[in-house]
């Protein structure tokens, strides 16, 4: 469930926003403003959705020096369970 939600529940139950905020590990002004944005009846809102580096390099069929050039020259190479 994400953060909105959560505070959204706790609100109906009754849980002070000082509480709400500890129980979450958020501060009591973002409880605040998102109790602000429920009651004007806004719904949970969406995350934009943003590509990962690594997403863009496997969908681009590129390497690490095409998708950041500053790390050409002298790189080193790893492999997976090398020392």
């Amino acid at each position: 469930m994400g953060t909105f939600l959560s505070v959204r529940a706790l609100h109906e139950e009754g849980v002070p926003n000082k509480e709400v905020a500890r129980r979450l590990g958020i501060d009591v002004r973002t409880v605040r403003a998102y109790l602000r944005k429920i009651e004007g009846g806004m719904p949970e809102p969406a995350r934009a959705v943003v590509p990962r580096l690594l997403e863009r390099l496997v969908e681009g069929g590129g390497s690490c020096v095409h998708t950041h050039p500053n790390l050409g020259g002298n790189t080193r190479v790893f492999q997976s369970g090398a020392r």
